[in-house]
């Protein structure tokens, strides 16, 4: 590999011979790219790795400098020692370091003021020999002249790199310790000390129990790393100041780092999927990211774009199944978007240094609201709770405020509507619940919605209660197709059906079925209303030719029914059916009085006059909002002293 200049996106016999190198040197090359002799991201993170632990300038390119390194290395099977932090990190570097062999005990040292490192630990079971070292040579006055180095990362506990702080390398004897330099951390928060053994206090002392300290602008320690004994040449030390744990990067880093080298100076917020590119599948297909992951990144960038905001939260929100829509993103809780960003800042999923930053940026997210929710024409991005808070007569300035009182409300919602109630213009606040209370019902069909809107306006309607009371299903479905607008109607796309006439009979049937769930007495108000029609003199001969009936009792298939002519007898035992359907129902009902009533012995079907369901209709009338559910009857009653308005005494 003389003269070669290999970086991704290159394949060929070039890369399989890097490949053969670099696992050669215990580097792990994947499957994916190996097969296809393809420099991809695991390749370049590899020689990125390489080119940290020998002290070339990592571009993640194998240039002429790095291919001689290389083949040094292979040919010298020395490649030099180093230690790795519990990210798998190498310290000059931050690109993930290869994994030690299977049987190598490891020491994770994580505590107030201590570094996350890895290292062997000295007296555990020994890794086996990868990479064999030459004997060491004698010590001569010359070799006691050589370089050593300690290099690292300083890191505040969030990941972030701790900029201008000293760091102080020390060699430890059983109780002194001498000096053998520092350094200040640079914007990337490394460093690099380099000392000799002529330092060591004691000549004979070939190799330093090293110890690391970061230090603030008063000398005092932030962070220290354990004592190393018998260090090696080159040592690498990061430390993590605060006491936290440094988890690595976030899963938003990493992949953000695994597609810029491929992007071809192509923004990400303009990477898109159609038939002039596939961009998607390409990068998932090179880097094995998940596409939908790389999807929400794009996103992410796009939603940076819009609001200036980092891209992370956004990606963030993403990851936890928030909306990807700005406008429905906006309208969700603070609580939910708190909850959001935790759950993603926990799971590693986008860098820690956002912790600190989250209700700034929620503060942040509400100042939105108006612009991009409100104040949006655009139909790509309009979203129909602001047409609703515009539909209730909402001023601009009160629609902000709702919306901004139910993002911000972790309480019962309660306390949302006494507020409103408060604040906004008298009776505005019920203008906006039944408002609202349409648009859930209608699946947001905004012309119904008005439509509905504008009987209540007329004094049809008060409430939500009075579209199941006075609307039936017909006068629903003229609604519907006045007030369509557009092939659709307005209809939810959902909604199925061959023809338009289906799918408004569907979506109208719809409509019904969720009301009689929400206000289910008063369908059974409306049933309980409409008296049944009863041949009553049919009913009362047949009862006459068998006074042993038991009405109580399914009907005998023996039935008497002589004398009544044939055309007659099946109306006979639907009239007695009917009949005995009332009694079930009303099990009090004096059915002999109804049949002896006048006009029972006509000839025509005469509406059955139960005065018990005619009572039952009449309470339901004066007490419209009563409800079965959970309700003592006595102990509604109690407090009602009108609720039986209109009916007999005897009948109450």
């Amino acid at each position: 590999m003389k003269g070669v200049n290999l970086s991704v996106g290159i394949s060929g016999e070039e890369i399989k011979l890097l490949h053969s190198k670099l696992r050669q040197l215990d580097f792990d090359i994947p499957v994916t790219e190996a097969q296809r002799e393809f420099f991809g991201p695991a390749t370049r993170r590899a020689v990125q790795q390489f080119q940290a632990e020998h002290g070339l300038k990592i571009t993640g390119e194998v240039d002429e400098r790095t291919a001689a390194a290389i083949n040094a290395a292979i040919a010298s099977k020395r490649v030099p020692a180093m230690t790795a932090s519990r990210d798998g990190s190498n310290s000059a570097s931050g690109v993930p370091t290869r994994s030690r062999p299977l049987g190598a005990s490891q020491e994770n040292v994580v505590s107030p003021g201590v570094p996350v490192i890895t290292r062997a630990v000295p007296g555990a079971a020994a890794p086996p020999p990868a990479l064999p070292t030459a004997p060491r040579p004698p010590q001569t006055p010359d070799s006691r002249m050589e370089t050593m180095i300690v290099r690292g990362v300083v890191r505040q506990a969030d990941g972030s790199p701790l900029v201008g702080a000293t760091v102080r390398a020390v060699d430890r004897d059983l109780r002194h310790e001498e000096p053998l330099g520092e350094a200040i951390t640079g914007t990337d928060g490394r460093y690099e000390i380099s000392y000799t053994a002529d330092q060591f206090r004691r000549a004979e002392k070939r190799n330093a129990d090293l110890i690391v300290r970061a230090l603030d602008a008063t000398g005092a320690v932030l962070a220290a790393s354990p004592t190393i004994f018998n260090s090696r040449p080159v040592e690498i030390i990061d430390l993590v100041v605060g006491g936290g744990k440094y988890s690595g990067p976030s899963e938003y880093e990493q992949l953000l780092a695994e597609i810029t080298p491929l992007l071809e100076e192509t923004p990400i917020a303009d990477l898109t999927e159609d038939e002039q590119h596939q961009d998607i599948t390409f990068l998932a297909g090179e880097t094995g990211q998940n596409p939908q992951r790389i999807t929400f990144l794009i996103l992410a960038h796009r939603m940076e774009r819009t609001t200036g905001l980092l891209p992370e939260v956004f990606y963030g929100f993403f990851r936890q199944n928030m909306p990807t829509r700005l406008p429905a993103l906006l309208l969700q809780s603070r609580r939910a978007l708190r909850r959001a960003l935790e759950a993603a800042l926990r799971d590693n999923i986008i860098p820690a240094k956002l912790r600190d930053d989250i209700e700034t940026t929620l503060d942040a997210l509400k100042r939105l609201v108006g612009r991009h929710v409100l104040q949006s024409i655009d139909t790509e991005s309009s979203f129909p709770t602001a047409d609703l808070l515009r539909i209730a007569g909402l001023s601009g300035e009160e629609q902000e405020k709702v919306l901004n009182l139910f993002i911000e409300n972790e309480g019962p919602v309660e306390d949302v509507w006494k507020t409103l109630r408060q604040d906004l213009r008298a009776g505005m606040a019920d203008e906006l619940q039944f408002t609202l209370q349409l648009g859930r019902l209608t699946g947001n069909n905004l012309p119904l919605v008005k439509a509905l809107h504008d009987l209540r306006r007329g004094g049809t309607l008060q409430s939500l209660r009075d579209v199941a009371r006075k609307l039936d299903a017909r006068a629903l479905t003229e609604l519907v197709n006045k007030s369509a607008s557009g092939e659709d109607g307005g209809i939810p796309p959902h909604v199925p059906g061959a023809t338009r006439e289906e799918r408004v009979a569907n979506y109208v049937n719809g409509i019904i079925e969720t009301l009689k769930d929400v206000f289910p007495t008063t369908f059974i108000a409306q049933g309980i209303a409409k008296e049944p029609e009863v041949d009553l003199r049919l009913a009362r001969q047949a009862l006459e030719r068998n006074p042993n009936l038991d009405l109580n009792e399914p009907l005998p298939a023996d039935l008497v029914l002589t004398g009544i002519s044939t055309a007659d007898q099946a109306k006979a035992r639907g009239a007695i059916e009917s009949l005995r359907r009332e009694i079930k129902m009303f099990p009090e009902l004096d059915h002999k009085r109804l049949l002896e009533a006048p006009g029972s012995t006509g000839t025509a079907s005469t509406r059955l006059q139960n005065p018990i369901r005619r009572g039952v209709a009449q309470f339901f009338a004066n007490e419209p909002d009563f409800e079965f559910a959970d309700t003592h009857i006595d102990k509604y009653l109690a407090g009602r002293p009108n609720a039986f308005n209109g009916i007999a005494e005897e009948e109450r």
